[in-house]
């Protein structure tokens, strides 16, 4: 009876025990809160698969680092010449090399999911010509060299994130080898997973952790950059932020001296009337005459300057080139000017994190001068042109950054008031179905300084759309437009002209204002269910149309749409020949989290509603 009894019991486990070996089976318990659709269970066969996936990280007693890819995958289509398989993605700006024991590697720019590196570049690997059919299975080993550089940080400190570029792995594995010099920080980073050490040998070790079933990294076009949004390893070599900083301070404190080809310079600037013209005097020789070389990208943590008089001889350099002479004028008229490095990537930079290389973006800061009484300080990017004194871009608004101060690190926070823009639109019907129009516009910010590259430039071809809300289109080639200086870094934009009705009427419609987009397309035209970029701005619209007929037309739709990262008010009516509408749109997030992105073509379809659909009469 008892032989029967434990035999029923076992029948009745049986059930729920095949879960569990289901689960031993793939591999160790892998916490990823937020992050689980990253990781599949299913057997999708249109999607390129990898029976095997691994990255090693291997770090020697020079600091030389190397990065070491292999995976055998499985071609579900005949790859076409010139065509790879995307394998990782490489910092050019941290000196990296990508090369490989056979095939071809072939390195391109990569404009998204890695801006938080220097200068992103993407490895493919091109299989011999006998293994690009379909069905072959083909196996490769790439090799990321990262040299001793020049006037770089080598203290390593890399974000890599778990999954294969190209194709969900059946298995997958990390590791890191170092020897007993080195002792890195190894931790997941947005996930947790119980890390193995193995002794190799020699004084050597190998951290590493392996994983079934991983599907490969969502990229899409326009994505700024993933980190922290997907699981990733951290790789640090343990470095202190106040270490950090003193270390920068010595360096940029020693090339921001005014000697050589830098003191001509300097005496113009400290020649001038005031401080404001000092610093606008500089801000125009460090960033306008002297060429900017990309090829360290913005500065950051890792990228050190050389010395204000060589950048000045060669009249060409780095952000943290430029930035340094920039600091070396300044100083010299006696005025305060700190280095500033901060991230521009949707990850956060702060005291409690450790050291990362996400530190891409070097700023100067002058704490004591202000565009106009009661303003903030003014903080400026070497890597942009004189045109954005007083600007930031709006991937900086309101980061964390971090000021390399005399006894260590200090923390400080950007500004974080997103660019407005106001604009006003009269139109009023005259004689023989024509209208004249007056539109105004006040920017600042971001907006404010493409206008003034644009303007500077001559105005080319590729106007900033985005930054000219009721000037966009074939509208400003029939204005006469006006652009011009205001306080506080300001610019005041104005258009007149006369135009047909049938010009201003957009299939019998009045115009929608151009507008920058709620958040950046995905190429299949659904929402993104990571995470998706969007930019904070403020814009003010006030428009009133006169027509001389008595006959109103259709009532716009007012409404007003919240969510926590956008705000649209939009309230407009008809009064006999007149309309009059005022709207008001804010974006105030910089991304938008998993749970609000199915909101993006809700929210664009309501824009369009909002700031459109009205008739004339």
């Amino acid at each position: 009876m008892r032989r029967l009894t434990c035999l029923l019991c076992l029948l009745l486990a049986l059930p729920a025990l095949v879960p569990v070996a289901e689960a031993a089976r793939r591999g160790p318990r892998v916490e990823t809160p937020g992050y689980r659709h990253l990781f599949y269970r299913g057997t999708d066969h249109e999607v390129p698969r990898a029976e095997s996936w691994s990255e090693t990280v291997v770090l020697d007693a020079e600091e030389t680092i190397e990065r070491h890819v292999r995976f055998r995958v499985i071609l579900l289509q005949t790859l076409a010449e010139g065509d790879g398989i995307p394998v990782t993605v490489i910092d050019a700006g941290m000196g990296d090399i990508c090369e490989s024991d056979r095939g071809e590697v072939k390195e391109e720019p990569l404009d998204s999911g890695f801006g938080h590196l220097g200068v992103p570049v993407l490895c493919r690997w091109l299989p011999p010509a006998n293994e690009r059919r379909a069905g072959s299975e083909v196996e490769a080993h790439v090799v990321v060299h990262r040299p001793r550089l020049a006037r770089l940080d080598h203290r390593f400190a890399m974000l890599l994130p778990v999954q294969p570029l190209w194709a969900r792995a059946a298995s997958f594995e990390f590791a890191v080898e170092h020897g007993p010099g080195q002792r890195p920080h190894v931790r997941p980073h947005g996930w947790s997973i119980e890390l193995n050490i193995k002794e190799l040998g020699r004084g050597r070790y190998r951290t590493f952790f392996e994983l079934e079933s991983v599907e490969r990294l969502p990229l899409r076009p326009g994505v700024g950059t993933l980190s922290g949004r997907v699981p990733a390893i951290a790789v640090t070599s343990g470095e202190t932020w106040d270490n950090l900083a003193l270390d920068h301070k010595a360096f940029f404190d020693a090339a921001a001296r005014a000697r050589g080809d830098a003191i001509p310079l300097a005496g113009r600037v400290l020649a001038q009337p005031d401080v404001l013209a000092s610093v606008l005097e500089a801000t125009r020789l460090a960033l306008d005459t002297i060429e900017f070389d990309p090829s360290g990208g913005r500065g950051g943590g890792w990228q050190l300057p050389r010395r204000a008089s060589d950048t000045a001889a060669e009249g060409a350099g780095t952000a943290a080139d430029r930035a340094a002479l920039l600091v070396a004028m300044l100083r010299a008229a006696e005025i305060r000017a700190e280095i500033v490095l901060a991230s521009r990537s949707a990850h956060r930079v702060a005291p409690g994190d450790p050291p990362l290389a996400l530190l891409n973006q070097t700023l100067v800061f002058l704490p004591d001068v202000h565009l106009e009484e009661g303003g903030g300080p003014l903080f400026i990017d070497p890597s942009r042109s004189a045109a954005w004194l007083g600007a930031l871009d709006e991937s900086l608004i309101g980061r964390d950054a971090l000021m390399l101060g005399d006894r260590g690190a200090r923390w400080l926070r950007l500004p974080a008031d997103p660019p407005r823009q106001n604009w006003t639109l009269n139109a009023r019907e005259a004689a023989d179905a024509r209208i004249d129009l007056q539109v105004a516009g006040v920017l600042s910010g971001a907006p404010a300084a493409r206008v003034r590259e644009w303007e500077a430039a001559g105005r080319p071809v590729g106007a900033p759309e985005r930054d000219l809300a009721w000037l966009h289109g074939a509208w400003r080639q029939e204005l006469e437009l006006t652009i011009e200086e205001e306080a506080g870094g300001r610019v005041a934009v104005s258009a007149t002209g006369q135009l047909p009705l049938d010009a201003v009427l957009v299939d019998r419609y009045l115009p929608v204002p151009g507008l920058p987009a709620a958040a950046s397309a995905d190429e299949s035209g659904q929402s993104w269910p990571f995470a998706r970029d969007t930019l904070p701005l403020e814009v003010d619209l006030l428009e009133s149309w006169t027509f001389r007929s008595r006959h109103s037309g259709g009532a716009p739709p007012e409404g007003q749409k919240l969510t926590p990262f956008w705000e649209v008010d939009s309230l407009g009516s008809w009064s006999g020949p007149l309309f009059s509408r005022r709207t008001r749109l804010r974006f105030d997030g910089a991304v938008l989290a998993p749970a609000a992105a199915t909101e993006v073509e809700r929210f664009v379809d309501f824009c369009a509603r909002v700031l459109g659909g009205v008739t004339a009469p």
